[in-house]
């Protein structure tokens, strides 16, 4: 998929339950670079926004300002979605390769439970009209549309003579 994608900014595949902070902060390497590298490594970056970066996807971030009771400000961060990664259409050389790197790497939440991936992303793009991605069992499933017809109701007869 190295050619222009855009990955519909509506569409999400969730994060359940979310990655916290403290799981993520760790793989982070540094500040995100440009994407249409198809030779950079997938890595975790963050620029101080309300994503990280993950290759060719971002995670969204959901923050959360709690006030100790001595006055000092917490900032509790955790990752609850995979999104497209940019606003506006870019070169996904790795997009599945990204989506499958987070779930690997999150598979198992704090305590051993399974982590859920459900949701979609809609893409589409310079070569073909429009797919989705999907997680099922730990692997990105690419989705086609299926285009069908329904026959109409009624005989299939030319116009009778009339008498």
């Amino acid at each position: 998929m190295g050619h222009n994608t855009h990955v519909h900014q509506t569409d999400q595949i969730a994060i359940e339950p979310a990655i916290g902070w403290a799981d993520l902060a760790p793989r982070i390497t540094g500040p995100t670079p440009a994407h249409g590298h198809y030779d950079a490594p997938i890595a975790y970056t963050f620029d101080g926004g309300d994503h990280v970066t993950v290759g060719d996807i971002r995670l969204r971030l959901e923050t959360d300002r709690l006030l100790d009771p001595d006055g000092t400000e917490r900032i509790r961060r955790r990752a609850v979605a995979i999104m497209a990664g940019s606003d506006e259409s870019y070169k996904a050389y790795r997009l599945n390769e990204s989506i499958e790197r987070v779930v690997t790497d999150f598979a198992t939440a704090v305590g051993g439970t399974a982590r859920a991936f459900p949701g979609h992303l809609t893409c589409d793009g310079d070569e073909r009209y429009e797919w989705r991605l999907y997680v099922r069992d730990g692997r990105v499933v690419t989705a086609e549309p299926e285009t069908t017809y329904s026959e109409p109701p009624g005989r299939p007869v030319g116009p009778q003579p009339r008498p």
